[in-house]
C-alpha cells in the first residue's frame, strides 16, 4: 500500500492558512513538508512567538500578521504581501 502522505505530493502548489494559532502553525508546517508554497495569515500582530516565528522560517512559511492602511480602507495583511505570492 502506497503511503497516503509523502514528500513532493504538494510540489508547486500555493497554499494559505488563516489564523497562527497552534494548529494553524501546525498545518503550514504540514503543507510546506508536502512541498507547498505557504503563507499564514493572522490579523493579531502579535499572534506568532519569536520561536514561533523562527520555527515557521525553518520551513519557509511566509508569515503575514496584522492589518494595513490602503487607501481609505482598511485590507487585510495579505493584500499587501499577494504580489510576493504570485
Amino acid at each position: 500500500m502506497q503511503p497516503l502522505l509523502h514528500g513532493s505530493q504538494l510540489a508547486g502548489h500555493k497554499a494559505v492558512v488563516v489564523g497562527a494559532a497552534v494548529s494553524g502553525q501546525a498545518a503550514a508546517k504540514l503543507l510546506a513538508v508536502l512541498g507547498a508554497s505557504v503563507r499564514l495569515l493572522d490579523r493579531n500582530p502579535e499572534a506568532l512567538t519569536p520561536e514561533g516565528r523562527m520555527a515557521l522560517a525553518a520551513y519557509k512559511v511566509e508569515i503575514c500578521l496584522g492589518l494595513t492602511q490602503r487607501s481609505s480602507s482598511r485590507m487585510p495583511t495579505w493584500w499587501c504581501c499577494r504580489r510576493a505570492f504570485r
